[in-house]
């Protein structure tokens, strides 16, 4: 036991002593200072604060002489969290032993009046607001997605009703940004009052002048529920939710000191009047934009008119239509459904503002990432490209690239950092896996979405809000990223064997056999299109060119990508009403890659016509330079397919022949490579059109980056080398000669 002088702030004669146990919390000594006779408050909202200044403990004199600021705290004093032990560090230790004359602890009881003063004795002043993001990116040059013409036409009618006096609400625009999160929302509200005083009436003779003039002496409110302000204690009209963060913006408290108080607890319009007041501005010459971010953390259920989420919302809407002052509002969510439940009872003016897929970012122009390629700038482009232009990801990727400057580059370890960062940084992805993994093949198969949509437990607004999925239209986006961190997770899809064999599944790497990649490909299309309804083979392939005959019904299975033990006929002699030949069944189905050898085809799998019977689909890849002609692809379809057999070739270059001439056959050349790939484009891309590392001068680091090569080959040839050809190269080093041919074996080095 120990024992403490306490004492009443600011009160002589105040103080008296408590014994506790070191063991005690700081919450037992304030139970025990509340119900001591001698203080004489015992029902009291206590605080207790550290009585010691300069390192020295205060004597009563002392305790006495202590004054309380505008929010009722004595100056220059710790507060004593509750949830400590008296004997941390921070306030007593383990050793402590007190002195004669000593103060240990200062009691303040709060009172209404002392925790802040009410709104008319407050000190309100206009304040430029803070950033909505304060992140790596918040210095990046800001990569505008907005059609400024069309917002200009927006302001301007916004404007001249406003000035007429108008209150229709189709007069009046709201502007909106929905997006999930990570994707410059906030960045674009930061921007925002910047585009519509720098940007959109450039030109003299646009615009009327007094509304100009108006916008470039605009006052600017920007206010967030989350980042320090997303408590709401307290408040329960969702209107002053927005109001009481405007006023915030007007004064120095801390939010929480300043909540607490209800005469802070405001109607925007209320906000308005008293910025009018300070400013010394009348209202009908005042404009204001008002920046609201974050409005997915108030409370929403589906249809309801009650919730806070819809109450602030309308809120909004009538700010806009009827301010005394000239209101411009935008505000941002992740969340769609609410947003479309209101708009669709509501005429009001909407204007829908789409954030952009980042391009690489710069700083004055200068690309961030240049510092960092190391003469590596494909794969530096290839980390770029794979977060998919989700500005959270690229700022991931950026510090993770920053933390590594001056070492040397390794793709791998890069790539697993960024994983472990982004995991981190999107916390709801890991947390519900199984769901994202449904959008994810939702993305892959591209299916029409809509707010009815569920995704495993998900709905459409939850999965979007986990991160790294978008909504484009009726469909959902995402990026390669994404698939890597399912892929990676520590149950991913459902086992590897029902996916791909262990030595394809080397997605980290950047170079991958065409074939391969091509193979996975599909296999996670068979996951995304799986079920007991035939499905049309176009859709399956969506984004080829397609010749007549095409259109099929095909019931489509879970595939297993398997290699052939055996060499296996690619093409069929018409359909078969049983069982194909090739040993699938609808227990077992298997996408085969040829084995080594085969004549033709590099990947083939059984098909069920909904009404003829099985045939095959056949594969091929065609890396050529110019234009494939008519004949070459002729040649290369009899080869592979037989006449009922659906052929795709996929090609390198362009394909100019007319499909009209090709039955049954598609093909997917550079004309389509986005559209057929998706979030897989930016690989594929890289794969075909970045040379191979050299067996003979890469850097050992890049020797892995190849596929089927791990740390012990690598050792190998780097010990071996250098090699005069494939043969010398596999005698050398007994590595299989189906690795070694995915070196070049010149003397360039990359």
């Amino acid at each position: 036991m120990v024992k403490l002088f306490c004492a009443l702030a600011g009160a002589a004669g105040s103080a008296f002593s408590v014994r506790v146990d070191k063991s005690d919390t700081v919450d037992d000594l304030r139970n025990m200072i509340r119900d001591h006779p001698q203080f004489g408050h015992p029902n009291s909202k206590l605080q207790l604060f550290l009585a010691k200044k300069g390192g020295a403990w205060l004597n009563s004199d002392g305790a006495a002489a202590v004054t309380l600021d505008e929010h009722g705290n004595p100056q220059g004093f710790d507060k004593m969290d509750p949830s400590l032990w008296i004997k941390n560090d921070r306030y007593f230790g383990e050793k402590f032993q007190p002195n004669e004359g000593q103060i240990h602890v200062l009691a303040v009881v709060p009172t209404e009046a002392a925790v802040v003063p009410a709104l008319s004795q407050q000190s309100f002043f206009w304040k430029e607001p803070k950033s909505l993001v304060a992140t790596t990116g918040a210095n990046w040059d800001f990569q505008n997605s907005l059609d400024l013409g069309n917002l200009a036409s927006a302001i301007g009618c916004h404007y001249e009703a406003w000035r007429d006096g108008k209150t229709d609400k189709r007069t009046h625009p709201l502007f909106v940004c929905l997006d999930g999160p990570g994707t410059v929302k906030s960045r674009l509200l930061d921007e925002f009052p910047k585009i519509l005083q720098q940007r959109i009436f450039r030109d003299e003779t646009q615009g009327d002048p007094a509304m100009k003039q108006l916008l470039q002496t605009a006052y600017n409110f920007k206010i967030t529920f989350e980042n320090g302000t997303t408590d709401n204690y307290g408040i329960s009209d969702p209107r002053k939710m927005i109001g009481t963060r405007m006023l915030y913006q007007l004064q120095e408290s801390d939010w929480t000191m300043f909540n607490a108080n209800p005469v802070n607890q405001v109607f925007s319009a209320e906000v308005l009047t008293k910025l009018s007041a300070i400013t010394e501005t009348d209202s009908n010459r005042m404009c204001v934009i008002l920046c609201v971010d974050s409005l997915q953390k108030l409370q929403h259920e589906p249809g309801s008119k009650h919730s806070e989420f819809y109450t602030a919302f309308a809120s909004l809407c009538d700010l806009v239509n009827a301010s005394k002052c000239w209101l411009i509002v935008i505000c941002a969510a992740t969340i769609y459904q609410p947003v479309d439940e209101f708009l669709a009872a509501s005429p009001q003016w909407r204007e829908m503002l789409q954030t952009t897929s980042l391009k690489r970012p710069k700083i004055d122009g200068r690309d961030v990432f240049d510092t960092f390629d190391y003469g590596n700038g494909a794969l530096t482009q290839l980390l770029v490209d794979d977060m998919g232009g989700h500005g959270r990801a690229l700022e991931e990727l950026f510090n993770v690239m920053l933390q590594n400057q001056g070492q040397a580059f390794e793709f791998i370890p890069v790539m697993h950092n960024v994983l472990a960062a982004i995991r981190q940084a999107y916390p709801a992805i890991v947390a519900q896996m199984q769901s994202m993994k449904q959008a994810f093949l939702a993305v892959i198969s591209r299916r029409r979405v809509d707010g009815n949509s569920l995704f495993g437990i998900l709905t459409l607004d939850q999965v979007i809000s986990c991160g790294l999925i978008r909504l484009d239209g009726t469909q959902l986006q995402c990026p390669f990223i994404l698939y890597m961190l399912l892929e990676t997770h520590d149950i991913p899809w459902s086992k590897h064997a029902t996916y791909a064999p262990a030595e394809r599944l080397e997605d980290l790497k950047p170079w991958q056999l065409w074939e391969h990649f091509n193979c996975k490909f599909r296999v996670l299309k068979s996951q995304a299109f799986a079920q007991e309804e035939s499905v049309l083979w176009t859709d399956i392939h969506h984004g080829a060119r397609f010749g007549d005959g095409c259109n099929r019904r095909v019931i489509e299975r879970q595939l297993t990508y398997a290699l052939a033990d055996k060499r296996m006929p690619t093409k069929t002699k018409g359909f078969k009403e049983e069982r194909c030949s090739c040993g699938n069944d609808q227990g077992k189905c298997f996408l085969y890659q040829p084995a080594d050898g085969s004549p033709s085809g590099d990947a083939f799998l059984c098909l069920e016509d909904a009404t003829k019977g099985f045939f095959h689909e056949v594969h091929q890849c065609k890396c050529v330079e110019g234009n494939l002609s008519l004949d070459v692809f002729e040649q290369e379809r009899l080869k592979a397919a037989g006449p009922d057999d659906l052929f795709i070739l996929y090609c390198t270059s362009l394909v100019t022949t007319d499909l009209c001439l090709l039955p049954n056959s598609a093909f997917v050349d550079a004309t389509c490579w986005e559209a057929y790939y998706g979030p897989f484009a930016a690989r594929a891309f890289f794969i075909k059109s970045v040379p191979l590392p050299c067996i003979n001068t890469s850097s050992e680091v890049q020797l892995e980056f190849v596929e089927g090569v791990g740390p012990a080959y690598r050792a190998r040839i780097a010990k071996k080398r250098p090699f005069t050809s494939l043969e010398d190269a596999f005698v050398k080093t007994k590595i299989p000669v189906k690795v070694l041919r995915r070196f070049k074996f010149n003397t360039d080095s990359r």
